[in-house]
């Protein structure tokens, strides 16, 4: 016995992944640092969610590399200031990227009435 068009039709709508492959990995990255964010594996079925993901995993991995090689360059030499001044520049922008991840997940108004009485720290 086959189902009607009109039921077909709606397990095949259900049965449809949400989720890109692309937002399910970043998503996995993210989850690496946080543990487990629900209301952003919601959030990852828009393109916009998965770039701003993606941004802030992409910091995350050079702000990984510029402190591996800040440990490995000897202290007070040229290098490790300029190592350091790099450092502060990409957690200034990853800080960016954290606010527009709560952005996308509580809207801006949300996320400004939050700053005002110091629920979100950067």
């Amino acid at each position: 016995m086959e189902f009607p068009d009109l039921v077909l039709a709606l397990i095949r709508e259900y049965a449809r992944p949400r989720v890109s492959k692309e937002a399910r990995d970043e998503y996995k990255k993210v989850i690496k640092i946080y543990g487990k964010w629900p209301r952003l594996k919601q959030a990852m079925v828009s393109p916009q969610a998965v770039q701003v993901v993606r941004a802030y995993n992409s910091e995350t991995d050079l702000i990984d590399e510029l402190e591996l090689a800040f440990r490995e360059t000897p202290l007070n030499t040229p290098r490790s200031a300029q190592i350091r001044t790099m450092l502060r520049e990409r957690y200034d922008c990853r800080r960016i990227l954290g606010r527009e991840i709560r952005v996308l997940l509580a809207g801006e108004s949300g996320v400004r009435e939050l700053e005002k009485v110091g629920g979100f720290t950067y």
